[in-house]
């Protein structure tokens, strides 16, 4: 039979004899409190824990906690001092304060106040650049430290090759999308980057290269062969990485957000979502980068700048453009989602300092931003202003147009390039003008809806009509210019708005047996747009594109009559700023179609009929001779018209491009029923 174990104590356990002479203290027997070495010496064995210099066993866990901090201090050789890490972290001193507070505009007027010999309160001097307050972020004399160390090599992970960025900037000229936001000849918009130099720079410079890097990927054109570049994941998976990883590590952090590079990133994903048709984020994104913007104090140096102020620094042009910049994007977003304007029209001030900045173009730009606001802010009273509010809107938009002339009127010229027009940017004005006719049609389409069924509001549907063509024409001479930056859903989505007008038109007009000269150029306007994008469409995000060439084959399809006549077949669509729409072919009795807007319609007490009184040459567009007898026509329904509002926004399920399953699948925006269920009746 084996003999029982000793029972061998602990360290902490032994006793004081044993503790001094370093042997292992074991017990005699399980049932003695004596150990070996004590017994056979004959001397009492006392335990250490009873003895007077034993420690307290709170005191020894205290002692191996402060020994592990020690140990872990002293791997932090990056940091010098607390100063260090508070200059690197953008933000001072906690001084008792639970949450750190975060480094904004030293000229708030509040502060200013306080600026005397009494107080002892002088106001720093700001920064004078975005690459000022970037280089400060950095500490001076040493590197970075850790937090941002770690930071910066997460990100510069993601940082492609110098290979793989060499053929991403030859492959699309995208980087021209960076005029919306900054002045052309701003160095920082060369399409050449240094990837060596930027993996040492700081995480946020890398965060805002990233987004731009996103940018271009996107913006590639459709026949480019992905399997060039050196990726390890598909593109669509990298772009997910650059946005997250900008998203999670940088714009998500107050700290940051509120510098000059984190307003960049956040408006640089606002521009990236725009491009994608996720209007929503973009919407979220740019509302963000608008109140950072006013964080940093940019309308105080928009003013300071237009006022003509003593104070004025050399910086404070280039942060009124940003200002201009940041409203511009949130004022394109906020009538096309049907959402209220991030600021007021008193964002530029007074309308006496509209003065141009650096050119006559950013004055066409901040009017065409406060029409908008005044767009956006018509949709968003309760109840729904009448007509005279639409009135009073289109009569700025004249007047804007007598001032800029040729500006607004005349289509710049093109190239694939930007950089061969230094100076100024066709490309962007380009789009300006695009933006001024898309307003035009949210501000007028409610009423244009009405004008079938009421002559009264014959005026808007000629303004839609004009505003279409106008706005066709231009999205022709952008892809005729086999330019890649031009790949924006926004545009193919405004574009398919402008078409679906004209068609809609003509099909109303065919249910009253009717044919212009001016419907048909528009149908072959019609036709060449959607040509140029089904040619857009072939590449595997163009989402929109597709959904547009759908819908405006199906309506021409009823243009053209190439249905059975004998079917009472009925079409249902539920399009962006048109609602429900029903289009039904029936045998429809022709009635005398007038050739003009007849005066005896108009009230000479109206003082809407006032208003549409002088435009009656305009607003009348010749129709054909009028037919009698049954016809067969279509039978044009819009089930919103009658409802007495003015402010109709798309569905916003008609922008979410995230529940989409997989890259290249199928994704109805509209419901397009098939062939064979066009007998049917709709659901």
């Amino acid at each position: 039979m084996d003999l029982p174990r000793k029972k061998i104590r602990r360290m902490v356990n032994s006793c004081l004899e044993c503790r001094r002479r370093k042997i292992r203290c074991d017990l005699s027997t399980n049932q003695s409190e004596k150990c070996t070495a004590c017994a056979g010496r004959g001397i009492a064995c006392e335990r250490w824990e009873h003895s007077a210099d034993a420690p307290d066993s709170h005191n020894l866990e205290l002692s191996a906690r402060l020994r592990r901090v020690e140990s872990l201090l002293e791997k932090l050789t990056d940091v010098e001092s607390l100063d260090a890490v508070e200059a690197a972290l953008n933000v001072g001193p906690r001084g008792g304060s639970i949450t750190a507070p975060i480094e904004g505009p030293t000229h708030s007027p509040l502060i200013s106040l306080f600026d005397n010999a009494v107080f002892g309160h002088q106001e720093q001097t700001p920064l004078s650049s975005g690459t000022e307050r970037s280089n400060s972020s950095q500490g001076t004399g040493g590197p970075q430290n850790a937090k941002l160390e770690k930071l910066r090599l997460v990100l510069s992970a993601l940082i492609p090759t110098q290979e793989d960025a060499d053929l991403i900037s030859r492959s699309t000229n995208a980087w021209g999308l960076g005029h919306l936001l900054y002045s052309p000849h701003d160095p920082s918009l060369r399409a050449n980057v240094d990837i060596t130099t930027l993996s040492k720079s700081s995480p946020l410079i890398i965060a805002r290269t990233l987004m731009r890097f996103a940018i271009l990927i996107q913006q590639l054109p459709p026949d480019f062969d992905t399997s060039r570049l050196q990726f390890n994941s598909p593109i669509e998976a990298v772009l997910q990485k650059y946005l997250y990883y900008v998203a999670d590590l940088v714009t998500s952090k107050d700290d940051f957000a509120c510098t000059m590079e984190g307003w960049e990133c956040l408006l640089l994903q606002s521009i990236f979502y725009i491009n994608d048709g996720n209007l929503r984020r973009a919407w979220l994104a740019a509302r963000r980068a608008l109140y950072t913007a006013q964080f940093l104090g940019f309308q105080k140096s928009y003013l300071r700048c237009v006022r003509g102020s003593e104070d004025e620094g050399p910086c404070e042009r280039t942060n009124a453009m940003l200002w201009v910049r940041t409203v511009m994007i949130d004022h394109f977003l906020a009538p096309i989602l049907g959402l209220p304007c991030g600021v007021g029209n008193d964002c530029f001030g007074e309308e006496g300092v509209l003065v141009p900045i650096l050119t006559l173009s950013d004055v066409f730009e901040r009017r065409t931003c406060l029409i908008a606001g005044m767009v956006a802010a018509r949709n968003q009273k309760e109840p729904a202003p009448g007509y005279t509010t639409t009135l009073d809107i289109h009569e700025k938009i004249e007047s804007l147009g007598k001032d800029m002339g040729d500006m607004l009127t005349k289509i710049p010229t093109l190239s694939p390039s930007p950089q061969t027009f230094p100076g100024h940017d066709p490309f962007k004005m380009v789009l300006i003008q695009m933006w001024i006719y898309q307003i035009m049609i949210i501000l007028h389409i409610p009423w244009m809806l009405r004008a079938f069924t009421d002559s009264k509001f014959e005026y808007s549907r000629y303004v839609c009509l004009v505003a279409s063509r106008e706005h066709l024409r231009r999205y022709l001479a952008l892809r005729d210019t086999n330019n890649t930056q031009n790949t924006v859903r926004v545009v193919d989505f405004g574009t398919v708005i402008a078409a679906v007008t004209l068609i809609l038109n003509r099909v109303e007009s065919a249910t009253r047996g009717v044919t212009t000269a001016d419907g048909e150029k528009d149908m072959k306007l019609v036709s060449k747009v959607i040509e140029s994008m089904r040619i857009a469409s072939r590449g595997p995000r163009e989402f929109m594109a597709r959904q547009g060439v759908e819908v405006m084959e199906a309506l021409l399809a009823l243009k053209d009559g190439t249905r059975d006549r004998k079917t009472n077949d009925t079409l249902r669509f539920t399009i962006p700023f048109f609602g429900p729409v029903v289009i039904s072919r029936n045998n429809t009795p022709a009635g005398p179609t007038p050739t003009s807007v007849a005066q005896d319609l108009f009230d000479g007490h109206d003082p809407i009929d006032t208003l549409l009184r002088p435009n009656d040459v305009q607003s009348s567009q010749p129709f054909g001779a009028n037919t009698n007898g049954p016809v067969h026509g279509h039978h044009v329904s819009f089930e919103q018209a009658n409802i007495p509002d003015s402010g109709w926004i798309p569905p916003l399920q008609a922008w979410d491009f995230d529940t989409i399953p997989a890259w290249g699948g199928s994704f109805s925006l509209w419901d397009v029923p098939d062939s064979n269920t066009c007998g049917k009746d709709p659901v």
